[in-house]
């Protein structure tokens, strides 16, 4: 008989990435609503012998499940009979077969980017998943315009330095529910592409050869050649080096605040 191991080390997990897991833990939703990084909780009682930090009601810290408190999160499965049935007398808690979970998750996949079976058809109690490959253009055909259009609207307002018109567009984006963490990594990929074809036009490079080597869309590097124009070298690597920065600190929990990319917009 296999011997397949269904639980999942997290101390392997910091391993190959330290910030990884300190954004595995994050509540997405209680965040949202708090306008801060909050994590997700124990909910039970389960864990508070071991001590300070493992109540009911306290964060889930990476330093606290890694390492000599690597084996304290299971999945149900490996739980003792006991604990199973009272935290299914206590909290609901019930398997939920694969096909019920992917189920769902279509179902958010398809209200958030309005499309049914985007990466997998649900067939009786299983799925055919979809193996194309994702590319840039694949994600802008889905992307809800507002974000896509908005995103090119704030990198031509940052390359202005248009305060009035930086802080409307960033608004209007938080107004409609997208996420800090979204906006960074679009204009991340934004000034990156930037960059690059900054660095490719000093080498010399027709607009046919940048295409081929960066391999994006054909209407994007167009675009890109012209916005690039607008911003010294300099200051993408200086824009990058900073979004990386928070980024980093939000995911690992170094800023709690959600004004951190409000501040790094007000210093363009």
């Amino acid at each position: 008989m296999v011997n397949f191991n269904i639980d999942i080390s997290e101390t392997e997990i910091i391993g190959y990435d330290k910030y990884l897991l300190d954004s595995l833990l994050i509540d997405r939703s209680k965040s949202l609503f708090y306008n801060k990084t909050c994590n997700i909780i124990w909910a039970t009682d389960n864990y508070s012998p071991l001590g300070e930090g493992f109540k009911i009601d306290d964060p889930i810290l990476s330093n606290n499940i890694i390492n000599e408190y690597g084996l304290i999160i299971r999945p149900r499965v490996k739980k003792t009979k006991t604990e199973q049935v009272a935290r299914a007398r206590n909290k609901a808690e019930v398997f939920t077969p694969s096909w019920l979970c992917n189920k769902q998750n279509n179902l958010v996949d398809e209200n958030w980017f309005g499309e049914k079976f985007l990466f997998n058809k649900e067939i009786n109690y299983s799925w055919d998943t979809n193996n194309k490959k994702i590319k840039f253009n694949d994600v802008i055909e889905v992307v809800p315009k507002l974000l896509e259009n908005n995103i090119y609207k704030l990198t031509n307002a940052i390359s202005e330095k248009n305060k009035n018109e930086i802080f409307r567009i960033y608004k209007e984006l938080i107004n409609n529910k997208i996420d800090d963490f979204i906006i960074i990594g679009l204009l991340e990929s934004q000034f990156r592409l930037f960059l690059s074809i900054k660095i490719l036009l000093e080498d010399g490079k027709k607009h046919y050869e940048i295409n081929e080597i960066l391999k994006e869309h054909p209407y994007r590097i167009q675009l890109g050649i012209k916005e690039s124009a607008k911003f010294k070298k300099k200051e993408l690597i200086s824009y990058l080096e900073k979004l990386f920065e928070i980024d980093k600190s939000k995911k690992s929990g170094e800023l709690t605040e959600n004004n951190s990319l409000e501040m790094f917009l007000l210093e363009m």
